[in-house]
């Protein structure tokens, strides 16, 4: 990715859509993200949806802990710092649950249930989310 491509999590809110990439591994992690840019989404999450395909996700920037109240699937969960480092993960994370944020978790990635384990995350990778 060119240095033109590739945008901060931070910065990511310019369209809706985003490639979610753990770049440490060159594997793909969402290549339709849906970016929380406003309070709606950020309110709402994923509750609306019924499942997660892979390849779906959801960015929250600028966010901590997340919860699954409402959620009809399970879901992985990367922490983000702010300069895009894997500083937390979980996986599996079950409906009507919380997944608390490590100390320093500037983003929040919602991805389908076992996207983390296929992706080969590890806490020090690298992720880039780029807008679409």
């Amino acid at each position: 990715m060119s240095g033109e491509q590739r945008q901060s999590v931070h910065n990511s809110r310019r369209g809706s859509t985003a490639l979610v990439m753990n770049t440490t591994r060159e594997t793909v992690l969402a290549d339709r993200a849906t970016i929380a840019s406003n309070l709606w989404k950020l309110l709402v999450g994923l509750i609306p949806y019924r499942r997660l395909n892979p390849g779906d996700g959801m960015v929250f920037p600028r966010t901590g802990s997340i919860h699954t109240t409402g959620l009809k699937f399970e879901i992985d969960v990367l922490f983000l710092s702010r300069d895009g480092r894997i500083i937390g993960m979980k996986e599996r994370v079950a409906p009507f649950r919380i997944a608390w944020a490590p100390r320093g978790s500037h983003t929040a990635i919602e991805l389908p249930g076992g996207a983390l384990s296929a992706g080969k995350c590890q806490i020090g990778d690298q992720v880039t989310v780029t807008s679409l």
